[in-house]
């Protein structure tokens, strides 16, 4: 649902507004005939975790860890890096 409101009526019924936005109306603004602004309610992600965060618990041990094999490269890092720091 869109409903159109003044400026001046926004800004003296700030709250009531805001909570008509949280009950989900969408809010234009109107300034002189002018459409000025819309404020409508954020979308809920219904799957998010805490903090948007996805993570699961640690198996076994640190010590147990092996890391992959080294990248064979005919490419100097160390001097590709020296480079771009000298350039500086």
């Amino acid at each position: 649902m869109t409903k159109d409101i003044s400026v001046q009526e926004m800004q003296e019924h700030f709250a009531d507004h805001i909570e008509e936005v949280r009950q989900g109306v969408t809010l234009r603004l109107i300034d002189g005939g002018n459409v000025v602004a819309e404020i409508s309610p954020t979308e809920t992600k219904k799957d998010a975790t805490p903090e948007d965060m996805i993570y699961r618990r640690a198996s076994g041990s640190f010590a147990d860890f092996v890391p992959p094999p080294p990248i064979e490269s005919n490419v100097d890092v160390v001097a590709l890096l020296r480079e771009d720091r000298d350039s500086r």
